[in-house]
């Protein structure tokens, strides 16, 4: 369904009238994968790694410096006007903070409906108000809510607002952008339990972004391993944490195990400090991004970039033959 082909995306580094030009964040650095049908790939990585910014791409927020987007024989890229409109209902965007995303002068039938007003879909305000209750009793909400203000419900239920939106306009692909991580763990369940039952009730597609590996390993069916704008690793999510070749998907999963992330060492043997722990791409990527965290760097990672190389079925590694066999 979707196709995402060496995605690329940087930043000027200061923002402004007078910032200075010709300094760049590079956000995403040749990013591939592919989603597909009725099928939930799992994007995974620390903040600041390019997961966000990756899903902004895909739905035209931002416009990539180079690259494919094509979803279902569509070049996104060359779509503007009605065909970028009529794409943008196909394809929904859930956002992370449902307080932020959802605008506190408005009911909950105008937050619904404001998309469907100007589509092909709107068949008047009875309609619309008998398709939003609808839509509502489906994410585990009332009717009743509809006259409500977003002020007067709680976080989870704010998200619950903000998947009827999207499921409005009947989409055939979500973007879920870290939707459960402003929740407590109780909710988090919930609205996982929710998305799993209108994914298969509606035959979606979804790309599911966290930082949380437990959560995708849980919710999703495969895994793309994301690190500085790079992705290190693709997998089976059931499979995962039993076939983990990357260092630092084996950090990941280490630090969910409980183990601190200072125990972890440089390949100089020094311990990794938190301002060691993430550094941004202020030029393009020639030499493995994580060289520098990683316990089995060789000389030819300082180099050269390694290329994602499938090593066995369903499962891509971004990684020197070395460090791949243990």
């Amino acid at each position: 369904m979707l196709s995402i082909k060496n995605l690329k995306k940087r930043f000027n580094l200061e923002a402004g009238f007078f910032a200075k030009t010709g300094q760049y964040v590079y956000a995403v650095n040749d990013v591939s994968f592919e989603v597909a049908d009725n099928e939930t790939y799992g994007l995974v990585g620390e903040s600041g790694c390019g997961k966000s910014t990756t899903a902004r791409l895909i739905v035209k927020m931002y416009e990539p410096d180079s690259g494919e987007i094509i979803f279902n024989g569509q070049n996104v890229r060359k779509l503007s006007g009605r065909a970028l409109k009529e794409y943008r209902e196909r394809v929904k965007y859930i956002f992370q903070d449902p307080a932020k995303s959802l605008n506190p002068r408005m009911s909950i039938f105008e937050i619904l409906t404001c998309g469907l007003r100007y589509s092909k879909k709107w068949q008047g305000k009875q309609k619309a108000r008998e398709l939003a209750g609808k839509i509502l009793c489906e994410v585990g909400l009332t009717e009743a809510d509809l006259d409500r203000r977003p002020s007067e419900f709680s976080g989870g239920q704010r998200q619950r607002i903000s998947i009827a939106r999207a499921l409005l306009m009947e989409p055939e692909f979500l973007i879920c952008d870290e939707v459960v991580s402003a929740l407590d763990v109780s909710i988090q369940g919930q609205i996982l339990n929710l998305l799993q039952e209108i994914r298969q009730n509606r035959k979606l597609s979804m790309l599911f972004i966290t930082h949380d590996l437990k959560v995708s390993c849980y919710f999703c069916d495969r895994i793309g391993v994301m690190y500085n704008g790079v992705l290190m690793e693709e997998a089976n999510a059931k499979d995962l944490y039993k076939i983990a070749k990357h260092p630092y998907t084996k950090l990941l999963f280490a630090s969910v195990a409980g183990e601190k992330k200072s125990d972890t060492v440089l390949h100089n043997g020094e311990k990794l400090s938190k301002a060691q722990e993430v550094k941004i791409a202020k030029s393009t990527l020639t030499a493995c991004p994580f060289v520098e965290r990683c316990k089995k760097a060789k000389t030819s990672c300082s180099m050269e970039m390694p290329q994602l190389v499938q090593i066995a079925p369903g499962h891509k590694v971004r990684c020197s033959e070395l460090q791949i066999n243990d």
